[in-house]
């Protein structure tokens, strides 16, 4: 039944629409991130890079800004085009992110036109669910795409291509340098094939690797920005409270998440057995993303990456023997494209792509009552609203930046845990910081401890958190 169906070039090409269409779709407006992100990219571009805490109450803490580059890129598009600015960031990186899955597919499946553009365009729809969105992992994502396609291509010839690694190792480590050692780590399955093939290339990959490692020294903070990922991640505060670092569950908000990885790992597993053509390289990468996606959440974004391009190689679809006129197609491309620039128009009149902060409301009663250097307390999942407006929250949504192997002072992240476990009491805790305003979720300990106490006064409501005043 598959084996019949056979489209054409264009007419697969078409089929494109789909992840394009949806990635208009994509909302910035509830990602919290961004505020912290356009802080950065401000501060940055005024004053060049700090080296202690400037957007938290804990100045004196040690800090690298590992995603610098990023920041300035979000906040020069943000001050010329606003939120329209950073979506259309989203937009575009997430067409080039669909373009080099194809390419990487194409690569894979020896030119297999349809098995590559389905491949890649589901591929880019998983991503969309979860992960493209206005941080600098979409930056990441590309990066590592154009890392598995150059040594897919050298793999199979000598290509000049693969003298790109450095310059991509140097982009990763200033664009998103948390990610920097899995530039690595995704290289090292394609060295163990050439050394167990025996294949003098390995030579040329092993010294160019060594020379993306050197240049990683390339960045504001040095060796800290290459280690970054060692002193920020398996910290247990920080994986029971931040959703995208939680570990593999069949139950929860994330569950239908790990039913597509599990169905996916053994429906590929299994086509691998049948068809056995699978190389040492792709199923390192399988199992081996597959794995990192076990331990948490975020990195179900490189199983996508790294192992689904490989279905390209194993659907039952052939190409079409059929000679197609391009022009013959020009019109269905017109009119999709002509309909994916009307509705990116008709969101930006309607305000889709407008950069709103829902605590506004909060902010708007604090710039009237109260000064920039107040003692505020909200958490990581709401301190990040307040930073863009010069206002210094107890904790925002840079968690690693509140570990102590991080910021070199004190593990503030480990305090909210023991807050929220009832292993700290809410009285000792205010007593040591004497807030004067607290930004407080309906879910926080602190909300059940403030909410009937006579000494803090409720003054509002922003969605499910309340602004509470020191009497």
């Amino acid at each position: 039944m598959f084996k019949k169906y056979k489209p054409s070039k264009y007419l697969s090409y078409l089929y494109f629409f789909i992840p394009v269409l949806l990635s208009t779709m994509i909302m910035i407006i509830k990602e919290r991130d961004i505020w912290f992100i356009l802080s950065y990219g401000r501060y940055i571009l005024k004053n060049c890079f700090p080296h202690n805490d400037i957007l938290s109450m804990h100045s004196n803490f040690s800090l690298v800004v590992q995603q610098w580059l990023s920041d300035i890129i979000y906040y020069l598009s943000y001050k010329v085009l606003g939120g329209v600015g950073i979506y259309l960031i989203v937009f575009i990186v997430n067409c080039l992110i669909l373009y080099f899955l194809y390419k990487l597919c194409m690569k894979i499946s020896s030119n297999k036109i349809f098995n590559s553009v389905i491949t890649a365009s589901v591929t880019d729809i998983l991503l969309q669910t979860y992960f493209i969105t206005s941080r600098p992992q979409i930056f990441t994502f590309l990066i590592f795409i154009l890392l598995i396609y150059i040594l897919e291509i050298y793999r199979k010839e000598d290509s000049k291509s693969i003298y790109l690694l450095p310059l991509l190792s140097l982009l990763l480590i200033n664009l998103h340098a948390s990610m920097w050692l899995c530039f690595f780590i995704f290289s090292m399955p394609f060295v163990a094939e050439f050394l167990f093939k025996k294949d003098k290339k390995i030579i040329k990959l092993i010294i160019l690797l060594i020379i993306s490692f050197l240049v990683g020294f390339i960045n504001p903070y040095g060796i800290n920005s290459m280690t970054y990922a060692l002193s920020s991640y398996g910290i247990k505060a920080i994986n029971e409270t931040v959703m995208e670092m939680s570990p593999f569950t069949l139950s929860g908000v994330l569950s239908p998440a790990y039913y597509v990885l599990l169905i996916t790992f053994f429906g590929l597993n299994i086509y691998m057995s049948v068809k056995k053509k699978a190389s040492i390289h792709q199923v390192l990468l399988i199992f081996g993303t597959f794995y990192m996606a076990l331990r948490n959440f975020r990195n179900l974004s490189f199983f996508c990456i790294c192992a689904l391009p490989f279905y390209s190689n194993y659907l039952p679809f052939e190409n079409s023997d059929i000679k197609d006129d391009k022009r013959k197609y020009s019109k269905y491309f017109i009119i999709t494209s002509t309909a994916i620039i009307i509705i990116l128009i008709a969101n930006i009149a309607t305000g889709s792509y407008t950069l709103k902060n829902p605590h506004q409301k909060a902010i708007d009663y604090l710039n009237k009552n109260a000064t920039k250097d107040i003692k505020l307390y909200a958490n990581n999942d709401n301190g990040s609203y307040y930073v863009f407006d010069g206002y210094h929250p107890y904790m925002d949504g840079r968690v690693e930046v509140f570990v102590k192997a991080n910021n070199k002072k004190y593990d503030v992240m480990n305090e909210c845990y023991k807050l929220e476990q009832g292993k700290l009491k809410p009285e000792k805790f205010l007593a040591k910081y004497n807030f004067d305003y607290l930004v407080v979720s309906n879910k926080e300990t602190l909300y059940y401890y403030l909410k009937d106490n006579k000494s803090y006064e409720k003054i509002l409501k922003v969605e499910n958190s309340y602004l509470y005043k020191k009497k």
